[in-house]
């Protein structure tokens, strides 16, 4: 699991806990790069096995993980 979240951060981190899930979310804001790689993935496998019945949630989620990664 990624270092905590900053403060500053957790305004935008707050709703994708809810969908994806603390761990991964810490490892998307990670410094490591190589944390943000593997949260990347596990938010992708959730995405792709429809861990989340509101899928217009999961999507606005997900585009915010690209926005926050690029």
């Amino acid at each position: 699991m990624g270092e905590p979240i900053a403060p500053n951060n957790m305004v935008a981190a707050q709703p994708l806990i809810y969908i994806f899930g603390e761990p991964s979310v810490r490892k998307i804001f990670s410094k490591t790069w190589n944390l943000r790689e593997e949260g990347i993935s596990e938010i992708e496998d959730f995405i792709l096995q429809g861990g989340h019945k509101d899928q217009t949630e999961v999507f606005i989620a997900g585009v915010a993980v690209v926005k926050i990664t690029i």
